[in-house]
């Protein structure tokens, strides 16, 4: 073991490493200002005279806001005023009028008009104009500040790049090793040693990819769109009227008119699509081993109240264990001495209580207490799947969380705010992957078991996974893969048609629907003792799938170096020649081409040669 302290995951981040990120953090962000040479100090002033300016023009807005309400009311005041001199003249036409009150009234009403328009003219639009001028000058200059703060951060701007969260763990916390990408040989090791899946389901698609090790033992934390087919309900309304007879109080025989909504409803299969997020772990520990557990829903609870839900579900355990017995089972169901444990792991269903015993010693099992209990992470929001030697975490708090580390994320204008921003950023990051991680390193065996695959390592007929195939798939518009009949987002799922160099040339498929109208006609009974027909209407899903091709190939650059090399008209030069429309996708070193037609070696050098260090 590198750091013992991992040994009791929750207590390393309270007392270690929740501190120790944000501090790393910090160093890292103040190293790349270093590295950029940016003036912060006259960043700061630029901000500083950008804020007091907008400020400027939002008083002077308040300003031209209160001019403006003015002369809607003067607006009103003047139609009120011309109003009640008109309603006044005419009654001047009346058989008796009072001239004077009808005179007083006339000269009063035109007066208030003709003095506001007077107001109007002369005194609130000068005004208006005059503080228009002033805000559109204010604005003109904050946009003029807002730039040259951008010219200012443009060389920190520049030097972001992918990766940096996970390479500032790896500085705090040195036995997890995070892969620049996810590479055919890891890929490969997980489904040979580890008796993980091949990436052919089709109604998956990975959006984000993240691989590693942790004392050479694999992981991937992935994030994927699902697609499954539910029963929709559709509604359809008619509203029905019909007269009716009856007597009224007194004994009269009258009539009404009544009216009524009738709904009908069917259904019929639709897709649906949602994301998910799970951390992949691969350990030899415990081979034949599998169970699964999800959240216990004791987070938050008290002592009093746990004490109270585990003497509750005790008699479960027994009846549990002695219909195991009765059943004859080949691995019969043992609870554990620790009740409260068990109760709130809750890991019932496994098939190997030898092995099982083997991972939860009396440290694991405590640990796996401290995380359900504990408030500093997330609680009990984790959900466990161990299918021999895979392990499967998904966690509530991930699946909204950004973890893809995308540079854009901390581009700005104000170092301060983008030091906030960045140090914000990892700390989140760490903090949704450490407590995917916990469950796992709460288990001391699983970091004392060293891979075999690490010590030898293994071979692979392409370069990048299928998961990075997909991943850089689902970075082009989606109008550029899918059938232009769909209606529906697609899933994409790749092929490998052949390796040559660097370079993956790969088959993207995009599986998609185009709808038909469809309508249905619903019988019901009526209010009104009538059988009327209900039309709902509803779409029939109907397949599409369409291919593309697509390239992908590691230029081992940096995000700065490729932007610089964009500059270069030999890259843009060979990116139109040999894309569709110019779409490329490049990101952790990667780049991928929409190709136009067939790849051929020649790219290879020629990307070589693009890319090329210059030897000192």
């Amino acid at each position: 073991m590198e750091d013992d302290i991992l040994l009791e995951p929750l207590k390393a981040y309270k007392s270690v490493y929740k501190d120790a990120v944000n501090e790393e953090a910090g160093k890292f962000f103040d190293e790349l200002v270093g590295k950029s040479k940016i003036d912060v100090e006259a960043n700061r002033q630029t901000i500083k005279q950008y804020k007091k300016t907008l400020k400027e023009a939002e008083e002077v807005n308040k300003k031209l806001s209160g001019l403006k309400t003015g002369r809607g009311f003067s607006i009103f005041g003047i139609i009120v005023g011309f109003l009640v001199a008109i309603g006044f003249i005419l009654l001047c036409f009346s058989e008796e009028p009072d001239w004077l009150v009808n005179i007083l009234c006339i000269i009063g009403g035109l007066a208030l008009g003709i003095g506001l328009i007077v107001l109007i003219v002369k005194v609130l639009n000068p005004k208006i104009k005059n503080q228009t001028n002033i805000y559109n000058s204010l604005m003109a200059k904050a946009k003029e500040l807002s730039d040259l703060a951008y010219a200012q951060m443009a060389p920190l701007n520049a030097l972001y790049d992918w990766n940096m969260p996970t390479t500032i763990i790896e500085r705090v916390i040195p036995i997890l090793d995070f892969d620049k990408y996810f590479d055919g040989s890891k890929y490969l090791s997980l489904i040979d040693n580890y008796g993980f899946s091949e990436l052919t389901d089709p109604d998956t698609s990975t959006l984000y990819v993240q691989s590693g090790t942790i004392l050479g033992n694999p992981f991937l934390i992935q994030k994927q769109k699902c697609h499954r087919i539910i029963q929709k309900v559709y509604t359809g309304s008619i509203v029905i009227t019909w007269t009716e007879t009856y007597r009224n109080s007194n004994g009269q025989l009258c009539t009404r008119t009544r009216t009524q909504t009738l709904t009908a409803s069917v259904t019929h299969p639709a897709p649906e699509y949602t994301n998910q997020t799970a951390l992949i772990y691969g350990n030899d520990a415990a081979p034949d081993l599998s169970f699964s557990r999800e959240p216990s829903g004791m987070t938050g609870k008290s002592d009093k109240e746990i004490r109270k839900h585990v003497r509750s579900k005790e008699d479960d355990l027994r009846k549990l264990a002695e219909k195991s017995i009765k059943r004859g089972d080949e691995n019969p169901f043992t609870p554990l001495a620790n009740t409260e444990f068990e109760l709130l792991f809750g890991a019932l269903d496994r098939d190997h209580n030898v092995q099982y015993r083997l991972l939860f010693t009396p440290l694991a099992q405590k640990n796996q207490v401290d995380l359900i209990r504990s408030s500093d992470g997330y609680g009990d929001d984790y959900y466990v799947y161990k299918r021999k030697k895979i392990n499967i975490v998904s966690s509530r708090h991930s699946q909204n969380e950004d973890l893809s580390g995308n540079p854009s994320i901390f581009i700005g204008n104000d170092h301060d705010v983008a030091r906030k921003i960045f140090i914000d950023h990892v700390n989140n990051f760490f903090k949704a992957i450490y407590f995917d991680f916990a469950p796992l390193l709460s288990i001391p065996l699983y970091q004392q078991m060293k891979s075999m695959n690490y010590i030898y390592g293994s071979d692979c007929p392409y370069n990048y996974s299928a998961y990075e195939h997909e991943v850089f798939a689902n970075t082009f518009p989606e109008e550029y893969l899918k059938d232009p009949d769909s209606i529906t987002t697609c899933m994409l799922k790749t092929r490998v048609i052949r390796t040559d160099g660097k370079s993956d040339k790969i088959e993207i498929t995009a599986y998609s629907y185009r709808g038909e109208d469809r309508v249905d006609y619903v019988k019901k009974m009526g209010g009104d003792g009538r059988i009327h027909t209900i039309p709902v209407y509803w779409t029939e899903y109907i397949p599409l799938m369409r291919t593309s091709l697509m390239e992908l190939r590691n230029l081992n650059a940096s995000r700065f170096d490729f932007n610089n090399k964009m500059q270069d008209n030999r890259l843009n030069e060979f990116i139109s020649r040999n894309s569709q429309d110019g779409m490329y996708s490049f990101q952790r070193g990667l780049m991928a081409i929409l190709a136009g037609h067939e790849y051929c070696r020649e790219h290879d050098l020629e990307l070589d040669s693009i890319f090329k260090k210059d030897e000192q």
